[in-house]
Order: structure tokens, then C-alpha cells, then sequence
């Protein structure tokens, strides 16, 4: 019998500012740069697990601005980016919306997307759709 998760999706947002702070201490993270690429595994592995847990039935989906931290460790904060993944704040609605089911399935090549994306719902991508149209 396979066990089940207790990861809570509100952990989304304490395991981001953890391995922040984290990273400050050890001297790996500097104002307005990107994580390093020898954390940038770690902190997908922290973030997109919580969110793949909250797609199983029965489990609470996390409101858009939760989704979104998960965001924020590769395409900064409110989707501004400062490195080399794109921004997207700003982003129409129906061309997020494409693109991440395109991730989704696999159509779209990605080296980090098409991994996260399938932990997603299409209300999940419309939600963050519109999180990030504003911003």
C-alpha cells in the first residue's frame, strides 16, 4: 500500500523563504541575482512538490497568489524576472494559458517547465493567468 503525503500546500511559500534564507547565510545568495545552478534543482524539488500533492483528489487547491510563489523562485517576484528565464508578469491570459499546456504535454520543449507543469490544472493555469496579467 503506497503511503500517503502530508505536504500542505501553504508550504510552498515558508520552503521558498527558507532555502532564501538559507542561501543568504551560506554566502550563495545575492541581492538581484539568480539562485545558483547547483540549487536550482533544490529549490524546484522544495517548490513544485507541494503544489503535484495538491492536485490529487480531495486535497484543497492553493489560492493563485500560493501557486505563484512557486513561481517567484525562477521568474522573481510577480513573474519579473532578472535572469535568464523569461518574465511573466504581463503575459496575456490565453498565451499563459497556452504555453503552460503546451509544457504540459510535452509539445513545448522546456528543461524545467514540462516537469512542473503537469503538477497543474487548467484552473490552476487560469488562475495564475490572471495573478500575473497585472502585474
Amino acid at each position: 500500500m503506497a503511503s500517503k503525503r502530508t505536504h500542505q500546500p501553504e508550504n510552498v511559500a515558508v520552503n521558498a523563504v527558507v532555502l532564501q534564507t538559507e542561501l543568504q547565510s551560506i554566502g550563495r545568495w545575492e541581492q538581484g541575482t539568480s539562485v545558483k545552478p547547483q540549487f536550482f534543482v533544490l529549490l524546484v524539488g522544495m517548490l513544485a512538490n507541494p503544489i503535484a500533492n495538491a492536485a490529487q483528489p480531495g486535497i484543497p487547491r492553493p489560492s493563485s497568489p500560493m501557486l505563484a510563489h512557486a513561481c517567484a523562485g525562477c521568474h522573481g517576484p510577480f513573474g519579473h524576472s532578472r535572469g535568464a528565464t523569461p518574465s511573466i508578469h504581463g503575459k496575456p491570459e490565453a498565451e499563459f494559458i497556452r504555453l503552460m499546456r503546451e509544457f504540459k504535454s510535452g509539445q513545448r520543449p522546456a528543461s524545467v517547465m514540462n516537469r512542473i507543469a503537469p503538477g497543474y490544472t487548467d484552473e490552476d493555469f487560469k488562475a495564475l493567468a490572471e495573478f500575473y496579467k497585472d502585474r
